[in-house]
Protein backbone atom coordinates (compact mmCIF):
# COMPACT_ATOMS: atom_id res chain seq x y z
CA UNK A 1 0.00 0.00 0.00
CA UNK A 2 1.40 3.70 -1.07
CA UNK A 3 1.05 4.46 3.33
CA UNK A 4 2.59 1.70 4.31
CA UNK A 5 5.43 3.16 5.92
CA UNK A 6 8.76 1.20 6.26
CA UNK A 7 9.90 -0.06 9.54
CA UNK A 8 12.68 2.61 10.06
CA UNK A 9 12.66 2.23 13.28
CA UNK A 10 14.33 -1.01 14.19
CA UNK A 11 16.60 -0.82 11.48
CA UNK A 12 18.09 2.53 13.21
CA UNK A 13 18.44 0.68 16.92
CA UNK A 14 19.47 -2.57 15.48
CA UNK A 15 22.95 -1.28 13.37
CA UNK A 16 23.85 -0.22 17.17
CA UNK A 17 23.32 -3.68 19.09
CA UNK A 18 26.55 -4.87 18.41
CA UNK A 19 28.04 -1.82 19.77
CA UNK A 20 26.57 -2.02 22.55
CA UNK A 21 26.92 -5.84 23.33
CA UNK A 22 30.36 -5.50 22.89
CA UNK A 23 30.52 -2.53 26.12
CA UNK A 24 32.72 -4.01 28.94
CA UNK A 25 30.94 -3.52 32.30
CA UNK A 26 31.86 -0.04 33.58
CA UNK A 27 34.52 -0.30 36.54
CA UNK A 28 33.46 -0.11 39.49
CA UNK A 29 35.20 3.10 41.41
CA UNK A 30 38.22 2.60 43.36
CA UNK A 31 37.13 0.87 46.86
CA UNK A 32 37.89 1.85 50.39
CA UNK A 33 38.69 -1.57 51.34
CA UNK A 34 39.09 -4.82 48.98
CA UNK A 35 38.63 -8.31 49.18
CA UNK A 36 38.90 -10.33 45.81
CA UNK A 37 38.85 -13.95 45.08
CA UNK A 38 40.47 -15.61 42.19
CA UNK A 39 39.64 -19.44 40.72
CA UNK A 40 40.93 -21.34 37.35
CA UNK A 41 39.92 -24.67 36.53
CA UNK A 42 40.70 -26.88 33.70
CA UNK A 43 38.08 -27.69 31.20
CA UNK A 44 36.73 -29.52 28.72
CA UNK A 45 34.99 -27.35 25.78
CA UNK A 46 31.31 -28.19 25.67
CA UNK A 47 30.99 -27.60 29.23
CA UNK A 48 29.10 -25.15 31.66
CA UNK A 49 29.84 -22.51 34.18
CA UNK A 50 26.80 -21.59 36.69
CA UNK A 51 26.89 -18.49 38.97
CA UNK A 52 24.39 -17.92 41.55
CA UNK A 53 24.58 -14.79 43.39
CA UNK A 54 22.43 -12.68 46.03
CA UNK A 55 23.89 -9.76 44.54
CA UNK A 56 26.30 -8.05 41.94
CA UNK A 57 27.41 -8.06 38.18
CA UNK A 58 28.23 -10.47 36.01
CA UNK A 59 30.55 -10.10 32.89
CA UNK A 60 31.58 -13.63 30.93
CA UNK A 61 34.24 -13.23 27.89
CA UNK A 62 35.08 -16.09 25.84
CA UNK A 63 38.94 -17.15 25.61
CA UNK A 64 41.02 -19.31 23.45
CA UNK A 65 42.10 -22.39 25.74
CA UNK A 66 40.60 -24.87 27.92
CA UNK A 67 40.40 -22.84 31.48
CA UNK A 68 37.68 -21.23 33.12
CA UNK A 69 38.66 -18.37 34.78
CA UNK A 70 37.04 -16.43 37.96
CA UNK A 71 37.43 -13.08 39.44
CA UNK A 72 35.12 -12.06 41.97
CA UNK A 73 35.71 -8.66 42.70
CA UNK A 74 34.64 -7.54 46.08
CA UNK A 75 35.02 -4.10 47.50
CA UNK A 76 33.32 -1.85 50.65
CA UNK A 77 33.19 1.58 50.69
CA UNK A 78 32.52 3.39 54.08
CA UNK A 79 33.16 2.60 57.64
CA UNK A 80 36.02 1.02 59.01
CA UNK A 81 38.56 -1.96 57.59
CA UNK A 82 36.72 -4.31 60.87
CA UNK A 83 33.29 -3.19 59.41
CA UNK A 84 35.02 -3.91 56.03
CA UNK A 85 36.49 -7.26 57.50
CA UNK A 86 32.92 -8.24 59.11
CA UNK A 87 30.92 -7.76 55.67
CA UNK A 88 33.77 -9.73 53.76
CA UNK A 89 33.71 -12.57 56.30
CA UNK A 90 29.89 -13.15 55.89
CA UNK A 91 29.55 -13.11 51.99
CA UNK A 92 30.42 -16.66 51.38
CA UNK A 93 31.65 -17.75 47.85
CA UNK A 94 32.30 -21.36 47.10
CA UNK A 95 33.42 -22.73 44.33
CA UNK A 96 33.52 -26.23 43.16
CA UNK A 97 33.52 -28.13 39.99
CA UNK A 98 31.86 -31.51 39.09
CA UNK A 99 30.62 -33.80 36.14
CA UNK A 100 31.58 -31.00 33.47
CA UNK A 101 30.29 -28.20 35.52
CA UNK A 102 31.88 -25.26 37.44
CA UNK A 103 30.09 -23.52 39.88
CA UNK A 104 29.97 -20.56 41.72
CA UNK A 105 27.67 -20.07 44.74
CA UNK A 106 28.13 -16.34 46.92
CA UNK A 107 25.24 -15.26 49.28
CA UNK A 108 25.59 -13.81 52.68
CA UNK A 109 26.16 -16.06 55.68
CA UNK A 110 23.45 -14.58 57.68
CA UNK A 111 21.12 -11.16 56.84
CA UNK A 112 22.64 -8.12 58.44
CA UNK A 113 20.22 -5.73 60.82
CA UNK A 114 20.50 -2.04 58.14
CA UNK A 115 20.01 1.21 60.02
CA UNK A 116 21.26 4.77 58.30
CA UNK A 117 23.88 6.48 59.40
CA UNK A 118 26.45 8.90 57.55
CA UNK A 119 29.34 6.99 55.99
CA UNK A 120 27.72 3.44 56.49
CA UNK A 121 29.76 0.46 54.75
CA UNK A 122 28.14 -1.29 51.95
CA UNK A 123 29.60 -4.54 50.19
CA UNK A 124 30.14 -4.39 46.20
CA UNK A 125 30.32 -7.33 44.06
CA UNK A 126 31.48 -8.14 40.67
CA UNK A 127 32.15 -10.92 38.93
CA UNK A 128 34.58 -11.27 35.72
CA UNK A 129 34.39 -14.99 34.00
CA UNK A 130 36.48 -16.22 31.44
CA UNK A 131 35.25 -19.54 29.62
CA UNK A 132 36.11 -21.13 26.51
CA UNK A 133 34.72 -20.52 23.79
CA UNK A 134 32.18 -23.40 23.11
CA UNK A 135 30.91 -23.40 26.49
CA UNK A 136 27.16 -22.97 27.84
CA UNK A 137 26.63 -20.47 31.04
CA UNK A 138 23.97 -20.36 33.60
CA UNK A 139 23.44 -16.90 35.85
CA UNK A 140 21.69 -15.78 38.14
CA UNK A 141 22.34 -12.86 40.24
CA UNK A 142 19.30 -10.70 42.34
CA UNK A 143 20.76 -7.19 41.51
CA UNK A 144 23.41 -6.22 38.85
CA UNK A 145 23.63 -6.17 34.78
CA UNK A 146 24.66 -9.64 33.15
CA UNK A 147 26.65 -9.22 29.70
CA UNK A 148 28.20 -12.23 27.74
CA UNK A 149 30.49 -12.20 24.61
CA UNK A 150 30.10 -14.27 21.94
CA UNK A 151 29.66 -18.15 22.75
CA UNK A 152 29.09 -21.48 20.40
CA UNK A 153 26.81 -22.77 23.62
CA UNK A 154 23.60 -22.00 26.03
CA UNK A 155 23.41 -18.60 27.53
CA UNK A 156 20.59 -18.95 30.69
CA UNK A 157 20.66 -15.48 31.82
CA UNK A 158 18.85 -13.91 35.02
CA UNK A 159 18.68 -10.78 37.16
CA UNK A 160 16.51 -9.47 39.70
CA UNK A 161 17.81 -5.51 38.72
CA UNK A 162 19.86 -4.61 36.14
CA UNK A 163 20.01 -5.09 32.53
CA UNK A 164 21.31 -8.38 30.34
CA UNK A 165 23.26 -7.72 27.54
CA UNK A 166 24.09 -10.87 25.46
CA UNK A 167 26.72 -10.65 21.83
CA UNK A 168 26.25 -13.78 19.58
CA UNK A 169 24.83 -16.98 20.92
CA UNK A 170 25.05 -20.26 18.91
CA UNK A 171 22.64 -22.00 20.76
CA UNK A 172 19.49 -21.20 22.52
CA UNK A 173 18.78 -18.42 24.93
CA UNK A 174 16.89 -17.91 28.10
CA UNK A 175 16.89 -14.53 29.74
CA UNK A 176 14.79 -13.15 32.68
CA UNK A 177 15.20 -9.75 34.26
CA UNK A 178 12.86 -8.33 36.85
CA UNK A 179 13.78 -4.98 36.12
CA UNK A 180 15.53 -3.91 33.31
CA UNK A 181 16.47 -3.97 29.87
CA UNK A 182 17.28 -7.50 27.78
CA UNK A 183 19.36 -6.54 24.74
CA UNK A 184 19.85 -9.74 22.65
CA UNK A 185 22.67 -9.06 18.92
CA UNK A 186 22.32 -12.93 17.87
CA UNK A 187 20.64 -16.19 19.22
CA UNK A 188 21.46 -19.36 16.71
CA UNK A 189 18.73 -21.09 18.61
CA UNK A 190 14.90 -20.33 20.10
CA UNK A 191 14.98 -17.14 22.26
CA UNK A 192 13.04 -16.57 25.37
CA UNK A 193 13.31 -13.12 27.04
CA UNK A 194 11.10 -11.61 29.86
CA UNK A 195 10.96 -8.67 31.67
CA UNK A 196 8.66 -6.83 33.77
CA UNK A 197 10.11 -3.23 33.42
CA UNK A 198 12.32 -2.04 30.33
CA UNK A 199 12.79 -3.17 26.88
CA UNK A 200 13.43 -6.66 24.95
CA UNK A 201 15.25 -5.71 21.73
CA UNK A 202 16.69 -8.65 19.32
CA UNK A 203 18.22 -8.30 16.21
CA UNK A 204 18.42 -12.10 15.26
CA UNK A 205 16.82 -15.43 16.33
CA UNK A 206 17.73 -19.08 14.29
CA UNK A 207 14.70 -20.47 16.39
CA UNK A 208 11.59 -19.47 17.61
CA UNK A 209 11.24 -16.18 19.90
CA UNK A 210 9.00 -15.79 23.00
CA UNK A 211 9.04 -12.18 24.66
CA UNK A 212 7.11 -11.16 27.40
CA UNK A 213 7.46 -7.59 28.54
CA UNK A 214 5.75 -5.67 31.32
CA UNK A 215 6.69 -2.33 30.91
CA UNK A 216 8.21 -1.79 27.77
CA UNK A 217 8.88 -2.22 24.22
CA UNK A 218 9.74 -5.12 22.11
CA UNK A 219 11.51 -4.84 18.91
CA UNK A 220 13.11 -8.11 17.26
CA UNK A 221 15.07 -7.78 13.99
CA UNK A 222 14.99 -10.97 12.28
CA UNK A 223 13.35 -14.53 13.49
CA UNK A 224 14.19 -17.71 12.20
CA UNK A 225 10.75 -19.59 13.51
CA UNK A 226 7.40 -17.67 15.24
CA UNK A 227 7.12 -15.06 17.44
CA UNK A 228 5.28 -14.30 20.26
CA UNK A 229 5.08 -11.20 21.57
CA UNK A 230 3.41 -9.38 24.65
CA UNK A 231 3.46 -5.95 26.51
CA UNK A 232 1.26 -4.15 28.50
CA UNK A 233 2.99 -0.94 27.72
CA UNK A 234 4.90 -0.12 24.95
CA UNK A 235 5.29 -0.71 21.25
CA UNK A 236 6.22 -4.05 19.29
CA UNK A 237 8.18 -4.13 16.23
CA UNK A 238 8.69 -7.11 14.11
CA UNK A 239 10.66 -6.67 10.65
CA UNK A 240 11.42 -10.13 9.68
CA UNK A 241 9.75 -13.55 10.73
CA UNK A 242 9.90 -17.10 9.10
CA UNK A 243 6.93 -18.24 11.10
CA UNK A 244 3.56 -17.64 12.85
CA UNK A 245 3.46 -14.13 14.39
CA UNK A 246 1.36 -13.40 17.84
CA UNK A 247 1.08 -10.45 18.68
CA UNK A 248 -0.54 -8.60 21.99
CA UNK A 249 0.01 -4.73 23.33
CA UNK A 250 -1.86 -3.51 26.04
CA UNK A 251 -0.82 0.01 25.35
CA UNK A 252 1.04 0.72 22.22
CA UNK A 253 1.58 0.35 18.58
CA UNK A 254 2.15 -2.95 16.47
CA UNK A 255 4.21 -2.89 13.71
CA UNK A 256 5.38 -6.08 11.71
CA UNK A 257 7.30 -6.92 8.04
CA UNK A 258 7.51 -9.65 6.31
CA UNK A 259 5.98 -12.62 7.46
CA UNK A 260 5.98 -16.44 6.32
CA UNK A 261 3.28 -17.56 8.27
CA UNK A 262 -0.08 -16.07 9.45
CA UNK A 263 -0.40 -13.05 12.38
CA UNK A 264 -2.42 -12.55 15.59
CA UNK A 265 -2.13 -8.83 16.25
CA UNK A 266 -4.41 -7.51 19.13
CA UNK A 267 -3.86 -3.69 21.16
CA UNK A 268 -5.97 -1.98 23.02
CA UNK A 269 -4.68 1.24 21.97
CA UNK A 270 -2.63 2.54 19.37
CA UNK A 271 -2.12 1.46 15.65
CA UNK A 272 -1.71 -2.11 13.74
CA UNK A 273 0.44 -1.93 11.00
CA UNK A 274 1.26 -5.03 8.57
CA UNK A 275 3.53 -5.07 5.73
CA UNK A 276 3.33 -8.26 4.25
CA UNK A 277 1.71 -12.13 5.43
CA UNK A 278 1.95 -15.31 3.29
CA UNK A 279 -0.68 -16.47 6.03
CA UNK A 280 -3.75 -15.49 7.37
CA UNK A 281 -3.95 -11.92 9.71
CA UNK A 282 -6.21 -11.11 12.38
CA UNK A 283 -5.77 -7.97 13.50
CA UNK A 284 -8.20 -6.56 16.49
CA UNK A 285 -7.45 -2.98 17.42
CA UNK A 286 -9.60 -1.05 20.39
CA UNK A 287 -8.61 2.14 19.99
CA UNK A 288 -6.51 3.00 16.03
CA UNK A 289 -5.85 2.20 12.88
CA UNK A 290 -5.21 -0.99 11.18
CA UNK A 291 -3.26 -1.03 8.17
CA UNK A 292 -1.96 -4.08 6.12
CA UNK A 293 -0.49 -4.76 2.88
CA UNK A 294 -0.43 -7.97 1.26
CA UNK A 295 -1.51 -10.99 3.60
CA UNK A 296 -3.88 -14.39 3.06
CA UNK A 297 -7.25 -14.05 4.42
CA UNK A 298 -7.61 -11.17 6.57
CA UNK A 299 -9.75 -10.62 9.66
CA UNK A 300 -9.50 -6.82 10.47
CA UNK A 301 -11.53 -5.00 13.44
CA UNK A 302 -11.35 -1.80 15.35
CA UNK A 303 -13.77 0.30 17.36
CA UNK A 304 -12.39 3.46 16.54
CA UNK A 305 -9.83 4.81 13.65
CA UNK A 306 -9.78 3.01 10.22
CA UNK A 307 -8.75 -0.17 8.39
CA UNK A 308 -6.79 -0.51 5.22
CA UNK A 309 -6.20 -3.38 3.44
CA UNK A 310 -3.75 -3.86 -0.30
CA UNK A 311 -4.60 -7.21 -1.37
CA UNK A 312 -5.78 -10.15 0.45
CA UNK A 313 -5.48 -13.64 -1.58
CA UNK A 314 -8.71 -15.22 0.55
CA UNK A 315 -11.63 -13.66 2.45
CA UNK A 316 -11.89 -10.50 3.87
CA UNK A 317 -13.62 -9.54 7.11
CA UNK A 318 -13.32 -6.01 8.03
CA UNK A 319 -15.29 -4.06 11.09
CA UNK A 320 -15.23 -0.60 12.22
CA UNK A 321 -16.99 0.80 14.79
CA UNK A 322 -16.13 4.33 13.48
CA UNK A 323 -13.73 4.92 10.62
CA UNK A 324 -13.33 4.12 7.17
CA UNK A 325 -12.49 0.73 5.45
CA UNK A 326 -10.63 0.64 1.97
CA UNK A 327 -10.13 -2.43 0.40
CA UNK A 328 -7.40 -2.91 -2.77
CA UNK A 329 -7.76 -6.71 -3.93
CA UNK A 330 -9.61 -8.96 -2.14
CA UNK A 331 -9.25 -12.73 -4.12
CA UNK A 332 -12.49 -14.40 -2.11
CA UNK A 333 -15.84 -12.96 -0.59
CA UNK A 334 -15.76 -9.50 1.36
CA UNK A 335 -17.85 -8.46 4.75
CA UNK A 336 -17.17 -4.82 5.66
CA UNK A 337 -19.13 -3.59 8.23
CA UNK A 338 -18.98 -0.04 9.61
CA UNK A 339 -20.85 2.23 11.92
CA UNK A 340 -19.83 5.67 10.69
CA UNK A 341 -17.55 6.26 7.42
CA UNK A 342 -17.05 5.02 3.72
CA UNK A 343 -16.38 1.37 2.39
CA UNK A 344 -14.22 1.29 -0.95
CA UNK A 345 -13.80 -2.13 -2.65
CA UNK A 346 -11.39 -1.65 -5.30
CA UNK A 347 -11.10 -5.26 -7.08
CA UNK A 348 -13.49 -8.42 -5.10
CA UNK A 349 -13.47 -11.52 -7.13
CA UNK A 350 -16.21 -13.61 -4.57
CA UNK A 351 -18.86 -11.97 -3.18
CA UNK A 352 -19.22 -8.44 -1.26
CA UNK A 353 -21.42 -8.04 1.59
CA UNK A 354 -21.26 -4.07 2.94
CA UNK A 355 -23.04 -2.17 5.61
CA UNK A 356 -22.79 1.42 6.79
CA UNK A 357 -24.48 2.73 8.92
CA UNK A 358 -23.38 6.45 7.94
CA UNK A 359 -21.38 6.84 4.63
CA UNK A 360 -20.70 5.91 1.38
CA UNK A 361 -20.42 2.09 -0.63
CA UNK A 362 -18.15 1.90 -3.39
CA UNK A 363 -16.93 -1.24 -4.86
CA UNK A 364 -15.60 -0.57 -8.26
CA UNK A 365 -14.54 -4.05 -9.72
CA UNK A 366 -17.05 -6.66 -8.77
CA UNK A 367 -17.04 -10.16 -10.36
CA UNK A 368 -19.34 -11.64 -7.67
CA UNK A 369 -22.69 -10.90 -6.32
CA UNK A 370 -22.51 -7.57 -3.86
CA UNK A 371 -25.23 -7.10 -1.21
CA UNK A 372 -24.43 -3.03 0.37
CA UNK A 373 -26.77 -1.01 2.77
CA UNK A 374 -26.19 2.11 4.40
CA UNK A 375 -28.04 4.33 6.11
CA UNK A 376 -27.03 7.83 4.29
CA UNK A 377 -24.58 8.25 1.52
CA UNK A 378 -24.31 6.68 -1.84
CA UNK A 379 -24.07 3.02 -3.66
CA UNK A 380 -21.80 2.49 -6.44
CA UNK A 381 -21.20 -0.87 -7.84
CA UNK A 382 -19.79 -1.53 -11.05
CA UNK A 383 -20.09 -5.28 -12.15
CA UNK A 384 -17.16 -6.64 -14.57
CA UNK A 385 -18.66 -9.95 -14.78
CA UNK A 386 -21.88 -11.76 -15.61
CA UNK A 387 -23.52 -11.68 -11.83
CA UNK A 388 -24.05 -15.77 -11.02
CA UNK A 389 -26.19 -14.84 -7.71
CA UNK A 390 -28.79 -12.14 -6.90
CA UNK A 391 -27.31 -8.66 -5.68
CA UNK A 392 -29.33 -6.25 -3.26
CA UNK A 393 -28.63 -2.40 -3.08
CA UNK A 394 -30.37 -0.23 -0.40
CA UNK A 395 -29.91 3.30 0.42
CA UNK A 396 -31.76 5.30 2.68
CA UNK A 397 -30.54 8.25 1.79
CA UNK A 398 -28.23 8.59 -1.29
CA UNK A 399 -28.07 7.75 -5.13
CA UNK A 400 -27.25 3.94 -6.35
CA UNK A 401 -25.13 3.80 -9.50
CA UNK A 402 -24.98 0.31 -10.93
CA UNK A 403 -22.45 -0.37 -13.84
CA UNK A 404 -22.82 -3.51 -16.16
CA UNK A 405 -21.20 -4.99 -19.32
CA UNK A 406 -23.48 -4.97 -22.35
CA UNK A 407 -23.50 -8.92 -22.18
CA UNK A 408 -24.80 -8.90 -18.76
CA UNK A 409 -28.10 -10.80 -17.87
CA UNK A 410 -30.48 -9.83 -15.06
CA UNK A 411 -33.67 -9.20 -13.91
CA UNK A 412 -34.12 -5.39 -12.33
CA UNK A 413 -35.83 -4.54 -9.57
CA UNK A 414 -35.44 -0.99 -8.96
CA UNK A 415 -36.87 1.73 -6.67
CA UNK A 416 -37.02 5.05 -5.53
CA UNK A 417 -39.27 6.56 -3.82
CA UNK A 418 -37.96 10.20 -3.90
CA UNK A 419 -35.99 10.19 -7.28
CA UNK A 420 -35.57 8.98 -10.95
CA UNK A 421 -34.46 5.65 -12.25
CA UNK A 422 -32.26 6.00 -15.66
CA UNK A 423 -30.32 3.22 -17.62
CA UNK A 424 -27.77 3.32 -20.85
CA UNK A 425 -28.51 -0.61 -21.21
CA UNK A 426 -31.67 -1.44 -23.17
CA UNK A 427 -34.26 -2.82 -20.43
CA UNK A 428 -37.72 -4.49 -21.15
CA UNK A 429 -39.85 -3.79 -18.64
CA UNK A 430 -42.03 -6.16 -17.52
CA UNK A 431 -45.28 -4.08 -16.37
CA UNK A 432 -49.42 -4.70 -15.93
CA UNK A 433 -50.80 -1.61 -14.90
CA UNK A 434 -48.02 0.66 -15.34
CA UNK A 435 -45.06 1.37 -12.48
CA UNK A 436 -44.82 4.54 -10.71
CA UNK A 437 -42.05 7.27 -11.34
CA UNK A 438 -38.90 5.75 -9.65
CA UNK A 439 -39.56 2.27 -10.08
CA UNK A 440 -38.64 -0.67 -13.24
CA UNK A 441 -38.65 -4.20 -13.16
CA UNK A 442 -37.94 -5.21 -15.97
CA UNK A 443 -35.11 -7.95 -17.58
CA UNK A 444 -31.65 -7.17 -19.49
CA UNK A 445 -29.96 -9.17 -22.37
CA UNK A 446 -33.27 -12.01 -21.56
CA UNK A 447 -32.67 -11.78 -17.57
CA UNK A 448 -30.93 -13.70 -15.22
CA UNK A 449 -30.12 -13.24 -11.54
CA UNK A 450 -32.36 -10.56 -9.68
CA UNK A 451 -30.46 -6.86 -9.20
CA UNK A 452 -32.38 -5.42 -6.71
CA UNK A 453 -31.98 -1.70 -6.23
CA UNK A 454 -33.72 0.58 -3.43
CA UNK A 455 -33.46 3.91 -2.59
CA UNK A 456 -35.67 6.22 -0.03
CA UNK A 457 -34.40 9.11 -1.86
CA UNK A 458 -32.13 9.55 -4.65
CA UNK A 459 -31.95 8.70 -8.09
CA UNK A 460 -30.95 4.97 -9.83
CA UNK A 461 -28.54 4.75 -12.65
CA UNK A 462 -28.04 1.91 -14.35
CA UNK A 463 -24.72 2.46 -16.52
CA UNK A 464 -22.51 0.59 -19.09
CA UNK A 465 -19.18 -0.96 -17.33
CA UNK A 466 -17.92 -1.68 -20.85
CA UNK A 467 -17.78 2.04 -22.04
CA UNK A 468 -16.27 3.02 -18.22
CA UNK A 469 -13.29 0.49 -19.32
CA UNK A 470 -12.83 2.23 -22.18
CA UNK A 471 -12.14 5.25 -20.95
CA UNK A 472 -10.15 4.00 -18.50
CA UNK A 473 -8.03 2.58 -21.31
CA UNK A 474 -7.76 5.85 -23.40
Amino acid sequence: MNNMRSITTIGNWLGLVAGVCSLALPALAAPDFENNLEKTYSVSPGGKFVLQADRGSCEISPIDGNDVRIRVLRGVNGGTKAEADALFANHEVTFQQADGVVSVLAKNKKDSSWSWRPNRPSLQVRYEISVPRKFNVDLKTAGGDVRVGDLDGDVKARTSSGSIHLARTAGKVEAGDAGGDIVVEEAGGDLSARTSSGAIRVRKAGGSVEATDAGGDIQIGEAGQSVTAGTSSGSIELKSVKGDVEARDAGGDITIGAVDGAIKAQTSSGAIKIKAAKGDVVARDSGGDVRIGTAGSVEAQTSSGSIEIGAASGRVEAKDAGGNISIEAVGGPVLAQTSSGDVRITSAKGKVEARDAGGNIAVKSAYGAVHANTSSGAITVGFLAQPAEESRLEVAGGDVTVSLTKSAAVDVDARSNGGNFSSELPVTIETKNGQPRGAVQGKINGGGPLLLLRSSSGDIRLKSSDALMSKAEK
